[in-house]
């Protein structure tokens, strides 16, 4: 297949792609067009471990006059977006083969004692009649000073857009299709990636389901964006965690209206709140949540003190 890779990637390196809708609504009264394209990016992720390999950069033609103002037109099969379509409006996931469970949740153990650190250090900050320089009590401030590896800056570049809109079964399949032979030329051991918003998420897996054959399971992986993915978090890390303080300041006080609504609408009015519970206001959410583990551990340390 004819590729469209960028210069600047390597080789063997892990690589990722996203798919996302580009729109341009003007807003000029004079303006009679809008724009609703695609934009595929393809992400490599650098290590120390793993050095890679260049590529040798070909140059099309040497003797060519500089002065040519042509443009060598992109492959076919990159601008030829066959058409597409679902056979059925009802879909079942397919069965997976072999544990779906991890091994070992080492990983999750370590990530849950990095925020009892965070909640440690926060609670003993709160104790202090005056804070230190070195007191570091967000989140994000404490993990940075945390981060002391240097991390190696990824190869990213946005391959030439689309005209059609990524809100097709037609458009989410050619980007898969041109995914799958950009990873196999990159790192031709690796499983292509592809992340995408909720609404492609959701329209990609359906196409995976509707031809397992090319694009199943075994061929490329579709996952949730990372912002949409912590929105999902956040919205059941919200909800479940509000009812636990709630509940556990009325065990505490032994009355259910001290916290209550109170603490439902501390951070904002109560016209906001429906967009917390939906992890709508991404920051807001974030920094909502922060507090609402503090809240249980500050309970949690008065309960267990008494």
């Amino acid at each position: 297949m004819e590729l469209c890779v960028h210069l600047s990637y390597a080789l063997k390196f892990f690589s990722t792609a996203v798919v996302d809708n580009l729109d341009h609504n003007p807003t000029s009264a004079t303006a009679t067009e809008s724009f609703h394209g695609t934009g595929i990016s393809i992400i490599q992720h650098l290590c120390h471990q793993s050095g890679g390999c260049g590529r040798n950069i070909m140059v099309i033609n040497p003797h060519r006059s500089s002065s040519t103002r042509s443009v060598v037109p992109l492959p076919s099969k990159y601008t030829n977006v066959p058409p597409a379509a679902l056979k059925s409006k009802k879909f079942s996931a397919p069965l997976v083969n072999g544990p779906v469970a991890l091994h070992t949740l080492n990983c999750v153990e370590e990530a849950k004692l990095d925020e009892l650190q965070w909640l440690n250090v926060v609670m003993a900050a709160l104790e202090k009649e005056q804070l230190d320089s070195a007191d570091w009590v967000s989140w994000s401030a404490y993990h940075a000073v945390l981060q002391q590896e240097e991390k190696l800056a990824a190869i990213s570049a946005l391959l030439p857009l689309f005209t059609d809109s990524a809100h097709s079964v037609t458009m989410i399949k050619h980007s898969m299709t041109l995914v799958q032979a950009a990873i196999q030329h990159l790192n031709p051991s690796q499983t292509p990636v592809l992340s995408a918003d909720q609404p492609l998420f959701a329209l990609a897996k359906q196409t995976k389901w509707t031809w397992p054959d090319t694009l199943g399971e075994n061929h490329i992986v579709v996952v949730l964006g990372g912002l949409h993915l912590e929105m999902a978090v956040l919205k059941v890390k919200l909800i479940a965690c509000t009812i636990i303080n709630v509940i556990n300041c009325a065990i505490f006080l032994g009355t259910w209206r001290v916290v209550g609504l109170q603490w439902v609408d501390c951070c904002t009015s109560s016209g906001r709140n429906h967009k917390f519970w939906h992890g709508r206001l991404f920051y807001q959410s974030e920094s909502r949540d922060q507090d609402n583990c503090l809240v249980h551990m500050h309970v949690r340390k008065i309960l267990f003190a008494s």
